[in-house]
C-alpha cells in the first residue's frame, strides 16, 4: 500500500445525537461523545471505495453485539443492522439488512435450552433436546411453535460429546438434528426404547395418525452428524421412522463401530400405513439413508409394517450383523416400492444382505435395483465365502427388480457341497461386471466344469460373453455369447431339471477347422442331490484327424454372466 502522507492525527468531538457527524477529511477521526462511536474520513480521491465516514469498532461494539440480539430490533443506526456483504452495493447484490437477532437464530445449539453449557460424558439430555425441538403441549421449542403452518428454520446442533437418552425423544415435522460428526457427537439409549420418534403435527404417534394427510403427517425429518447405540438386550430400534415423507438420515454411526458381536437392536425401522392398490399413494415417502455406518446390530434398515413409496439407501456399510436391509410388509397389501441400494458395502452378515417383500405375498412387484455393491461373508452365517450357506446373498420375493454392477465374494464357481443356495433367489435381472476365468485342459474324456448355476425353482436364462484364449497361441483364438436356458423341475410330472447351451461366436485359425473341436454342454445328471446345473467345456482337439492331435493345447476361458430368473 502506497503511503499518501505522515502527519499529526486530527480528532473532532462532538455530540453526535445533537449535530450529527460532519464529513471527515480523509484519515481525520472523529468521536462522538454521547454515543461513543469513532468514525474516521476517507476519500475515493485517495482509493477508499466512497467518501462516506467509516465507523470504527471499539470495546463497547463488542459488549453490545449480544444486546443487540437479543433486543431483535434494527437501531436508528445502521450499523446496528446486518446485511450479507455489506460492502457491495445493495443495487448490484440484492441482500436485505435484518438483526443480528435473525441472523444469529438461523441456528440454534441445544444448549441454548439450558445453563449448563457444559457436560460431563453419560449426561442424559432426554429432556433438553425435547425442550430444545418443542412440543404440542409446549410449542416454544426450535421446531413446534403456536402456529403449525409455520416451518421453522433453524436446524437444531447437539455439540460433540457422550450422552445418554432415557426414552424417546418425538421428531414432530420439519426437525433437523445436526451433531458435530458420527464419532463425536454420541447418543446412548440407556432403556430399551427407541432414541427417536417421528410423530405429526398434532403429537400423534403411529397407532393414532389414522386421520393424517400430508398437512400433518411427519415430513422433512433431518438427522446429520452423530453416532446412536443402545446398551438394550432385547429388540428395539434406535430411530422410529413412522408414516414420514421426505425423511434424510445422513452420516450416521448405528451401533458401536467397534463391536464385533450382534445385539438384538435394528438401525432404522420404517412403518407406514397400507394401501391396497396405488403404491403412489403412500404416506411414507422419499426416504434417503446416506453415508450411514450400521454395525453389530440385528437389522440395519427395517421395515415391517405397510407400504413405503420410493426409498434411496447409498453410500453406506453393513458389518457384524444379521441382516443388512429388510424391506417386507407383514400386512395385506402392497409391500414397500420403487428402492434404490446403491455403492454400498455389506460384509459379515449372518442371512441376506438385501431381503425384499414378503414370502407369502409375490403377486406384486417391488422395483428395487441393487447396484454398485459389494458383498462379503455374506449368507454363510459368520463362516466366510467359502464356508457354508444358509441363504442367499439377496433375495426378492417379488417381481420387477434387479442386479446391476454388484460384486459378490461368494463367487458363482466354487459351489459348497454341503449346501447350495443362489446368489439371488427370487424373480431378479442379475448383470454381473465381473470378469471370471476357468481353465481347459487337454484331457479329451473329461467335461470341465466352467461354472455351476444353483436351481431357483424357476425359468432361468443365462447370457455369458466369452473369449477362448489358447494358451500356446498355436490353435484358434475366439469370441463369443452362450445362451444358457434352464427348466425347473415339474415333481409332479416326475420329471427333472431340464438345461440346453447355444453357442454363437467369431474365430480366428491358425489350423483350418480347429475352433469347432471345443464344445460346449451343460450337465444336469446330480442337480437332483447337489441342486445345481453345470456349464461344461470339451476340448476334442486330441480326437481328431491326423494333423490337430498333435496340437492339443489348454485354454483359459474368461467370461462375464447376465441372468434373468
Amino acid at each position: 500500500m502506497a503511503i499518501t502522507e505522515i502527519a499529526r492525527i486530527q480528532v473532532r468531538r462532538g455530540q453526535e445525537n445533537q449535530t450529527g457527524v460532519p464529513q471527515l477529511e480523509p484519515g481525520e477521526f472523529g468521536w462522538a461523545e454521547d454515543t461513543q462511536n469513532l468514525y474516521i474520513g476517507k476519500r475515493v480521491s485517495e482509493g477508499a471505495n466512497n467518501d462516506n465516514n467509516a465507523r470504527i469498532l471499539t470495546d463497547k461494539d463488542l459488549a453490545n453485539v449480544f444486546r443487540l440480539a437479543q433486543a431483535g430490533t434494527i437501531s436508528v443506526n445502521p450499523s446496528t443492522g446486518y446485511r450479507y456483504r455489506n460492502d457491495i452495493s445493495n443495487t448490484i447484490l440484492h441482500s436485505s439488512t435484518g438483526t443480528y437477532a435473525k441472523k444469529l437464530d438461523t441456528w440454534a445449539n441445544m444448549i441454548d435450552f439450558t445453563t449448563t453449557w457444559f457436560y460431563s460424558s453419560g449426561t442424559d439430555i432426554t429432556k433438553i433436546l425435547q425442550e430444545s425441538i418443542g412440543t404440542v403441549t409446549n410449542p416454544f421449542g426450535v421446531v413446534v411453535n403456536s402456529n403449525p403452518s409455520q416451518v421453522a428454520i433453524s436446524a437444531i446442533k447437539i455439540p460433540a460429546g457422550n450422552f445418554s437418552v432415557s426414552g424417546t425423544i418425538s421428531l414432530p415435522p420439519n426437525t433437523k438434528l445436526v451433531g458435530e460428526g458420527a464419532g463425536l457427537t454420541v447418543l446412548t439409549a440407556a432403556g430399551g426404547a427407541p432414541i427417536f420418534q417421528t410423530v405429526d403435527a398434532n403429537g400423534q404417534s403411529f397407532f393414532s395418525m389414522n386421520g393424517d394427510t400430508f398437512a400433518t403427517q411427519p415430513k422433512n425429518i433431518h438427522i446429520e452428524g452423530m453416532t446412536l447405540i443402545s446398551t438394550s438386550t432385547y429388540s428395539s430400534t434406535l430411530i422410529l421412522l413412522d408414516n414420514v415423507a421426505n425423511a434424510d438420515i445422513l452420516n450416521v454411526n448405528f451401533g458401536d463401530p467397534a463391536a464385533s458381536t450382534l445385539t438384538s437392536v435394528d438401525g432404522i425401522t420404517i412403518r407406514g400405513f397400507s394401501v391396497s392398490s396405488d403404491a403412489t399413494l403412500a404416506l411414507s415417502s422419499n426416504i434417503r439413508i446416506d453415508d450411514c455406518n450400521f454395525n453389530g446390530l440385528n437389522r440395519g434398515v427395517y421395515q415391517n409394517t405397510g407400504t413405503t413409496n420410493r426409498y434411496y439407501i447409498q453410500n453406506s456399510e453393513f458389518s457384524n450383523m444379521s441382516r443388512g436391509v429388510r424391506m417386507w410388509s407383514s400386512a395385506n397389501g402392497i409391500v414397500p416400492v420403487n428402492g434404490l441400494i446403491d455403492n454400498n458395502i455389506f460384509q459379515n452378515i449372518a442371512r441376506e444382505a438385501i431381503y425384499i417383500g414378503t414370502i407369502t405375498n409375490t403377486t406384486t412387484n417391488s422395483y428395487v435395483i441393487s447396484s454398485n455393491n459389494t458383498f462379503r461373508n455374506v449368507g454363510n452365517n459368520f463362516s466366510g465365502d467359502a464356508g457354508t450357506q444358509i441363504t442367499p446373498v439377496i433375495t426378492f420375493n417379488d417381481g420387477g427388480n434387479s442386479s446391476s454392477n454388484d460384486y459378490f465374494g461368494r463367487f458363482i464357481n466354487p459351489i459348497n457341497t454341503v449346501t447350495n443356495y443362489p446368489i439371488i433367489s427370487g424373480p431378479a435381472v442379475i448383470e454381473s461386471p465381473i470378469t471370471y476365468v476357468s481353465s481347459i485342459g487337454t484331457d479329451t474324456t473329461v467335461g470341465y466344469t466352467i461354472t455351476n448355476f444353483v436351481l431357483t425353482g424357476r425359468e432361468q436364462k443365462v447370457s455369458i460373453d466369452y473369449t477362448l484364449i489358447d494358451e500356446n497361441n498355436t490353435v484358434f483364438s475366439r469370441t463369443g455369447q452362450l445362451t444358457m436356458n434352464i427348466t425347473p423341475a415339474n415333481v409332479e410330472a416326475n420329471e427333472a431339471v431340464f438345461a440346453s447351451v447355444s453357442d454363437y461366436f467369431n474365430y480366428a485359425e491358425v489350423l483350418s477347422g480347429s475352433t469347432n473341436f471345443v464344445i460346449f454342454s451343460t450337465d444336469y445328471t446330480s442337480n437332483i442331490t447337489n441342486n445345481y446345473v453345470s456349464l461344461t467345456c470339451w476340448n476334442q482337439l486330441g480326437t481328431t484327424a491326423t494333423g490337430l492331435a498333435s496340437t492339443v493345447t489348454n485354454f483359459n476361458i474368461e467370461y462375464k454372466l447376465n441372468i434373468l430368473q
